[in-house]
């Protein structure tokens, strides 16, 4: 897979969800991603316990929580620089993160790819949301989702679960992609 590759991905994923609007991508599916490609662990488990723990103290809805938890995440992981993700920092932590050199590619061509795109959506996307963005930039969210996105999109074989409702995933990620609505149902999916 090569970064033109990636990155014609993640400029469809993230130019259609400033268009919308395909009638066809309203059924979306109950795919998890975690169930149908088998993404390695890059984030260690105690830094998701602390930073979920505190974040479902706060107050606010479901997406206002999910924003803070990805900014934490990125907090917590140096990943930050003037409240802002340091990119060169995240593509070095998402390619050391792997030990297989399969993942290890993906996982970089991934961040890349979406450090590049996502600040377009997360602009656009910031004001669709009901908080401000000094209460939480939403582009960290937006650059997790793209990059769980991308991955699951380029999932190597060797990962993948090659059946109906992992089919059917990866077929809508890649038809609706451009969907800012079915796309936000199908993530939220991922964390019913």
């Amino acid at each position: 897979m090569n970064i033109l590759f990636v990155n014609i991905i993640v400029v469809c994923f993230l130019v259609g969800f400033i268009i919308g609007g395909d009638p066809a991508c309203e059924n979306v599916p109950k795919t998890k991603i975690d169930e149908c490609c088998k993404i390695p662990k890059a984030i260690d488990d105690k830094i998701i316990k602390d930073v979920s723990t505190n974040v479902q103290a706060m107050e606010g809805t479901p997406t206002f929580k999910k924003c803070k938890m990805s900014e934490e995440i990125f907090k917590k992981l140096n990943l930050v620089v003037n409240n802002d993700i340091d990119c060169n920092a995240g593509s070095q932590f998402a390619e050391n993160s792997m030990s297989d050199p399969e993942w290890k590619k993906v996982m970089k061509e991934a961040f890349d790819g979406c450090c590049i795109e996502a600040p377009k959506l997360a602009e656009k996307y910031q004001q669709l949301v009901q908080f401000p963005k000094d209460q939480c930039n939403i582009l960290f969210d937006v650059i997790i989702d793209c990059v769980r996105l991308v991955s699951f999109a380029t999932c190597p074989k060797s990962s993948w679960t090659d059946s109906q409702v992992c089919n059917d995933g990866k077929t809508f990620t890649h038809k609706c992609g451009n969907e800012l609505e079915a796309m936000e149902k199908f993530m939220m999916n991922q964390y019913a």
